[in-house]
């Protein structure tokens, strides 16, 4: 897999590739074409501003791991014919904010946007989703999951917003913030696992399992979880 490093760049094109990309800069726009898949797993980047435009008839799987602090606005758009499947995993150690903006402006689109987040140490996340589907399009589908596992005394926050002007949609949001399950903790101890063992072991399940990663990617990021 090739490595994609955005440092100079406002805007670029991606065409049939699967990349992993390190975005250096603060605002930057992603035009894609074809079928793509994005694996973003750097560990900080504090503050960004990402665009991404799907064109006609193409897909993307884009994978996004973050570490730390974080301040970011991402914005989906599609037009017509294209897929897209977002996933967003944070382990937030301070105040963290997440942006994301979601608008379909065409037909027969279908989009997916999975965000998993764990507040740890001083760490908190406040995350705002909006979906915005435009009137006169048909055949759209829209998913929007959006989950955080409390581990401090922190507040987060959830604000998902559906604003739809077609009546010809398939629109779904889910929102949770929970803590680590008593039971899953009671099993991890009943098998000789440590409390401090067994939560870093819930943790590192419940964002790796919302990438699509090899092996290999998995293994790298249990070492920075």
């Amino acid at each position: 897999m090739n490595k994609l490093i955005v440092d100079k760049e406002n805007n670029i094109t991606i065409e049939n590739k699967v990349i992993y990309l390190d975005i250096k800069k603060e605002n930057v726009t992603i035009n894609i074409r074809g079928k793509v898949l994005i694996n973003d797993l750097t560990e900080s980047e504090e503050k960004l501003k990402v665009i991404i435009n799907l064109s006609k008839d193409s897909e993307l799987v884009y994978n996004n791991f973050k570490k730390g602090k974080i301040n970011q606005q991402i914005t989906l758009n599609q037009e017509n014919n294209s897929i897209l499947i977002y996933n967003f995993s944070l382990l937030a150690t301070l105040k963290s904010s997440l942006k994301i903006i979601a608008s379909i402006k065409g037909s027969n689109n279908s989009c997916e946007i999975n965000v998993k987040g764990v507040p740890i140490e001083k760490g908190s996340i406040n995350v705002i989703a909006t979906g915005d589907i435009e009137k006169n399009i048909i055949n759209n589908k829209y998913l929007e999951n959006i989950r955080i596992l409390s581990c401090n005394e922190e507040e987060n926050t959830i604000i998902p917003n559906l604003l739809v002007s077609s009546n010809n949609i398939e629109a779904l949001h889910n929102a949770t913030i929970s803590s680590i399950s008593f039971d899953e903790l009671f099993y991890l101890n009943s098998k000789g696992l440590s409390e401090e063992t067994a939560k870093k072991l819930i943790i590192k399940g419940f964002l790796l399992n919302n990438l699509e990663l090899s092996e290999e990617d998995k293994l790298k990021l249990e070492n920075i979880i």
